[in-house]
């Protein structure tokens, strides 16, 4: 799956609508996964609305696994 993939090539840089970046979070959350999501320290947001909700989990999920990531709309 693709936050396998994330983790196995260690992708860094990361472009995606907002939409796939909250099934990304939710499903590493639920699966006990966000430490694979490391990585990747910029996440870059476009083409639709940034949600205040999914910026509170995606700064909750980053200060779980400790990791110094940027996320930009």
């Amino acid at each position: 799956d693709l936050i396998e993939i994330i983790s196995k090539y260690k992708i860094t840089y990361f472009i995606l609508v907002p939409t796939l970046l909250k099934s990304i979070l939710l499903y590493a959350k639920f699966e006990n996964l966000t430490s694979n999501l490391s990585s990747v320290k910029n996440w870059i947001c476009s083409g639709e609305t940034l949600m205040y909700n999914l910026v509170e989990l995606f700064f909750e999920i980053n200060q779980q696994n400790s990791n110094e990531s940027t996320l930009s709309n």
